[in-house]
This record gives structure tokens, C-alpha cells and sequence, in this order.
């Protein structure tokens, strides 16, 4: 009779233990946040098939490629002449929060950036060179506003090509 209570007991422990156990399912509680803010509307081109957000911890001129970028859960919508944007990200420091154009009909390709965090494409001018960090003391980076200039939107293009515009900026990751 008591092997019999142990028996049921240890398997109960057991069942209780494994609905406890963490399944790395959820969703990560660390992110960087803002609103991705369109200009000149009117210059829109058809051919641009969405536009998304994207982070990473190194420089587009260092050797960068689609391991190195966490892209965002959905598209900006493109309806509005502004839209929230949200990426889950590790802790981490990153240098590049840009938006990236995708052309109708044609694969990815995370170099047809359409504006980026800190740059004033107006202006041309950066307004912040700081990179944008999640830590343990601050999970949520919020308030990191992309202004995108749709003039600057054309076949093969990308805002930031070395020694376009007088931007390319090697402290800042370009």
C-alpha cells in the first residue's frame, strides 16, 4: 500500500513539474518601438511592395547579411502617412534601425533602405548618433521615429549608398 501512495505521488510531482516547465514559446518582452513617418506622399511608386523594420548590432558596411538583422512581424502600413512599427529584440546594443523598401515582384534586399533612426532626411542632417539600446533596466526602447522621404524611392535605388548625399558617417554605422 505504500509503495503504491509513492507511486502516486512521485507521478504526480512529475506531472506538476512538467506543466511548470518553460516551453521558450512566449514572446519576447524586450523590444524597440516608434512610428515610421512618411513624407511627400504623392511621390509613393507603385512599384513598392511594402516596407518593413529592421535592427542590427553592426554597420550595413560590415559585411552584414540576413543573420546579422531582426526584421519586424508586419508591415508598415503603407495607407498612412505615418505608422507604428514594433521589432522584439534580444538585449543588446544596435546600430542601424532602418526601413527597407521591398520592390513588386523582386526578392528582399535589406540595402534599399528608405530612412533610418537619427537621420533627417529634410535636412540632411543626423539628429541622433546614438545607438539604440535594450537592456535588462530598459526592455522597451520606444519613441524611435523613422522619417522616410518617398522622393528618394526609384529603381535600384538605396537612401544610403557610400557618398550619397554626403551621409555615409562610419561612427554611426554607414
Amino acid at each position: 500500500m505504500r509503495i503504491n501512495y509513492l507511486k502516486i505521488v512521485t507521478a504526480g510531482l512529475l506531472i506538476l513539474s512538467l506543466f511548470s516547465c518553460d516551453t521558450g514559446l512566449g514572446l519576447m518582452s524586450t523590444k524597440i518601438s516608434g512610428k515610421v513617418i512618411f513624407i511627400n506622399s504623392d511621390k509613393k511608386p507603385d512599384f513598392v511592395e511594402s516596407v518593413w523594420v529592421f535592427a542590427a548590432e553592426k554597420s550595413i558596411f560590415d559585411n552584414l547579411t540576413l543573420n546579422d538583422i531582426i526584421i519586424s512581424d508586419r508591415p508598415v502600413d503603407l495607407s498612412k502617412d505615418s505608422s507604428k512599427y514594433e521589432i522584439f529584440v534580444p538585449f543588446g546594443t544596435y546600430i542601424i534601425v532602418a526601413a527597407v523598401w521591398k520592390e513588386k515582384g523582386k526578392d528582399w534586399n535589406y540595402q534599399k533602405i528608405l530612412g533610418f533612426y537619427g537621420y533627417d532626411p529634410v535636412n540632411f542632417s543626423y539628429y541622433d548618433k546614438n545607438p539604440v539600446m535594450v537592456t535588462k533596466d530598459k526592455k522597451v526602447a520606444s519613441g524611435y521615429n523613422i522619417i522616410c522621404d518617398w522622393k528618394f524611392v526609384f529603381f535600384g535605388s538605396s537612401l544610403m549608398k557610400p557618398g550619397r548625399f554626403g551621409v555615409v558617417d562610419e561612427d554611426y554605422g554607414f
